[in-house]
C-alpha cells in the first residue's frame, strides 16, 4: 500500500503538532509490511527535520508559504497531493485543512 502522510510541521523546531507527526511517523514505520511505502508531503518556508522523516521512502516539499497552497488547494482544487508524490492509496493529513486528492482515499 502507498501512504502519504503531511509533514509540514516536522521542523527542527517543533510545535504539539510536529512531535505527534513524527511519533505516528515513528510507530508506523515500526509497524508497517513489508509492501507498505509511506511517502511525505510538506510546504511552507520551515527547515523540515530530515532524521524525522528518513524512514519515508520519498518525500516532496513545495517551498511556497503554505497558505498559499491552501488557497490554491480551496479554489483550484491543484495541485493534487497524491499526483504529486506519485500516486497514493492512503493520505493522511495531519493539519486542519485536508488537500484535494486525485483517488487516494
Amino acid at each position: 500500500m502507498r501512504i502519504g502522510i503531511e509533514v509540514s510541521a516536522v521542523t527542527t523546531r517543533p510545535t504539539g503538532v510536529g512531535t505527534y507527526i513524527r511519533e505516528i511517523l515513528r510507530e508506523t514505520l515500526r509497524l508497517a509490511g513489508p509492501d507498505d511505502a509511506f511517502y511525505g508531503f510538506s510546504s511552507g518556508r520551515a527547515q523540515i527535520d530530515a532524521n524525522a522523516i528518513a524512514g519515508l521512502r520519498g518525500h516532496k516539499h513545495l517551498d511556497v508559504p503554505t497558505r498559499a497552497l491552501y488557497q490554491c488547494w480551496n479554489w483550484l482544487g491543484a495541485p493534487k497531493v497524491d499526483t504529486a508524490l506519485g500516486g497514493l492509496d492512503v493520505y493522511h493529513a495531519t493539519n486542519f485543512f485536508l488537500p484535494p486528492v486525485r483517488s487516494a482515499v
